[in-house]
């Protein structure tokens, strides 16, 4: 099932600054805390594991969460979730034009959390504390309207995925961060999609672009 928008509800949503926050209990529970498989088509998702036992699938993978964690999900992957009843924590959902708006000026950042990614608290605490309070923030932003919301908004929305992005850097090194040639393709590949005046293109094309077979492309 592919979704324009938020599991369990019809409306798309085309804004380019689309961002939405919830508890992960709120829709967990509509649904007993069983999410089917689905993907979101131009949404990407951070959802902060604070306590619970989460069992995340992948298309074929399965995958057990049981300390607490953010677990980056970018656009178009195939996931399902169950959950135990006493999850919780924070989902935060958002375009990924957004994103690509905010970073336009530090590619990097997009480019890193464009993968599933999971962070363990333990690895390093502080910075997941600090996490958690940003998205708290924004959260409680969201739900207010005060004056210059929508500054406030992309500001936390930009140390959040800047800190995101620090600690997968202190977590993974940064060997492994720069070492994923598959990720490196994948990007290119988007953005070819994205440039070009012929979306129509066939596989083969697109892969002689990049200078690999088509079957690696595949």
């Amino acid at each position: 099932k592919q979704l324009y928008g938020l599991y369990g509800e019809p409306r798309d949503f085309a804004l380019p600054n689309f961002m939405h926050c919830e508890t992960i209990e709120y829709r967990s529970k509509k649904y007993d805390w069983r999410i089917d498989m689905h993907r979101h088509a131009h949404l990407f998702q951070v959802f902060l594991f604070e306590s619970g036992f989460v069992q995340l699938q992948l298309q074929n993978q399965l995958v057990e969460l049981r300390e607490a964690c953010i677990l980056i999900l970018p656009e178009n992957t195939l996931h399902g979730f169950v959950l135990s009843s006493d999850v919780q924590g924070m989902v935060l959902t958002l375009s990924q034009a957004f994103i690509e708006t905010i970073f336009y000026k530090s590619p990097q950042i997009p480019l890193a959390l464009n993968q599933v990614l999971v962070l363990q608290a333990e690895a390093d605490v502080d910075r997941f504390k600090h996490i958690t309070q940003l998205i708290q923030q924004l959260y409680a932003e969201l739900i207010h309207e005060l004056p210059e919301k929508k500054l406030v908004l992309q500001s936390y929305l930009t140390l959040l995925l800047t800190e995101i992005f620090r600690m997968y850097g202190s977590v993974s090194g940064q060997e492994k961060a720069n070492g994923s040639r598959s990720t490196d393709y994948y990007n290119a590949f988007r953005q070819n999609i994205r440039q070009s005046r012929s979306p129509q293109k066939s596989i083969r094309e697109y892969a002689r672009d990049l200078r690999i077979t088509d079957v690696h492309l595949n």
